[in-house]
């Protein structure tokens, strides 16, 4: 199983070595921690790195290749992948079991990002050889994990 020392490696094996592939996904994941932490307020932000988020936000994922390309097959996920992620800190400051259930669900939709990416590389075939190693990765953090931060 991965595990998140070798994230890059891993992304960058997901996408069949796609530097600009690799280079996107990296940057999302970036600006999802650094706006993940200004919400929740659980780690310090600092000037610089809010500066590069929104840099990446308007800037370069915009100018990369891959983005570019297949900006008609990503923007939707990205819509989708931020709204999870609003609906899953929304959720959090419920009370409700359940509902922590289905916020930890939503917080691992990321790795639809990952797959979407191997598929656009490589085709379904591609996709499939990784699927379920994404999911690995994704979902390193226990459920029972993720609810005793509450």
């Amino acid at each position: 199983m991965p595990s998140r020392d070798n994230e890059s490696d891993f992304v960058l094996k997901c996408v069949k070595g796609n530097a600009a592939a690799h280079s996107m996904i990296m940057q999302v994941f970036k600006v999802s921690q650094v706006l993940d932490d200004l919400v929740d307020k659980d780690n310090p932000v600092s000037d610089h790195e809010i500066f590069k988020a929104f840099h990446s936000c308007l800037v370069t994922i915009p100018m990369n290749e891959f983005y570019q390309r297949y900006m008609h097959y990503l923007a939707p996920l990205f819509s989708q992948y931020l709204m999870d992620w609003y609906d899953a800190t929304q959720i959090e400051r419920m009370n409700s079991d359940h509902l922590k259930n289905v916020a930890f669900g939503l917080r691992s939709n990321v790795g639809s990002l990952i797959e979407q990416c191997a598929f656009l590389v490589g085709g379904i075939d591609h996709q499939l050889s990784v699927s379920v190693a994404v999911k690995e990765h994704v979902w390193m953090e226990s459920l029972e994990e993720y609810k005793s931060e509450f």
